[in-house]
């Protein structure tokens, strides 16, 4: 693999003098990432090698080439090549952005640029979608019965801190308590999809976030929530704060204006539906503390929407 990337950047006289390339993984979709001498890192698909992933793949690699480094907050592309089976971007290399450095201050930039990322005329990316959305999860497969089949084996375990008339309910009620979605209007903007701390690098006092494969044109406040949730399982996070930055910047970039009730509750309903149909097949080895952590915060979203 190493000596076909070094033919590719031979042949296309990008970087000819690479001397040394060092795998730093495989990320979750399946393209290999490498450093390029410690100044470069190239995202590297076989095409041929993926189950599912493809259209994902390409999509970023599509977005990546409509942005053309227009966006200070979108990591900045060297050089992209693709063929029938490979695909290949080559990124200016940053740092990756430590839990310990989850200052207020850099959460409250996320929210800024979570704003400017849904500030984006999303017309501009249509057609990108369109021909190029995976449809990885349909929602209508969903089994809620399997999930609440995991959640009591977590009952069984955890008898006196998990309520199994609840998890009854919850069940019962789910559909009703997450419909309340559909009578909140927010615009629809262009969304990042995946929208979480560890997607984020830097390059001193400049961040960028990475990773657009789930990218699409949606409710942005999904990202909001995502980058929420995810970083309550790391470092210390004031919901209140955040989402008054969010509000702010997405008035000042988007001239949207929305209230902070409105997402509250939109945070709710995504907290619930995630938590109660996902979470508990990941839970079955946790830690009682882990499991509470989720639990809890699922109860709560669900008591604020029945």
């Amino acid at each position: 693999m190493i000596n076909k990337i070094k033919e590719i950047l031979h042949s296309s006289n990008i970087l000819p003098t690479v001397s040394k390339l060092t795998p730093l993984g495989e990320s979750a979709s399946g393209a290999y990432v490498f450093s390029a001498d410690d100044k470069y890192v190239i995202k590297y698909t076989n095409m041929l090698e993926l189950d599912g992933q493809e259209k994902s793949l390409k999509k970023e690699y599509d977005f990546y080439k409509l942005c053309d480094n227009r966006f200070e907050i979108i990591p900045e592309v060297i050089f992209q090549y693709s063929s029938e089976t490979e695909l290949l971007i080559i990124f200016k290399k940053y740092q990756p952005i430590k839990d310990n450095e989850w200052t207020e201050k850099l959460q409250s930039q996320a929210m800024e640029m979570c704003a400017q990322i849904h500030a984006m005329n999303a017309t501009d990316f249509t057609e990108l979608f369109a021909s190029n959305n995976a449809n990885q999860w349909d929602e209508n497969t969903h089994n809620l019965a399997k999930s609440l089949e995991s959640w009591s084996k977590l009952q069984n375990k955890f008898p006196e801190s998990i309520d199994i008339a609840l998890l009854k309910e919850m069940y019962q009620n789910f559909d009703g308590a997450i419909s309340c979605a559909d009578k909140i209007f927010i615009p629809k903007t262009l969304c990042h999809g995946d929208y979480h701390p560890w997607h984020f690098l830097k390059n001193g006092d400049k961040a960028v976030i990475c990773d657009w494969q789930n990218a699409d044109i949606g409710n942005g406040i999904g990202d909001v929530t995502f980058f929420i949730s995810r970083g309550e399982t790391r470092f210390n996070i004031d919901r209140d704060k955040l989402i008054s930055a969010y509000i702010q910047h997405l008035s000042k970039y988007a001239n949207i204006e929305l209230d902070k009730n409105v997402i509250l509750k939109q945070i709710a309903v995504s907290e619930f539906d995630v938590s109660f149909k996902f979470w508990a097949d990941y839970l079955q080895e946790a830690s009682l503390e882990a499991v509470m952590g989720i639990y809890s915060k699922m109860v709560r979203s669900y008591k604020l929407l029945v």
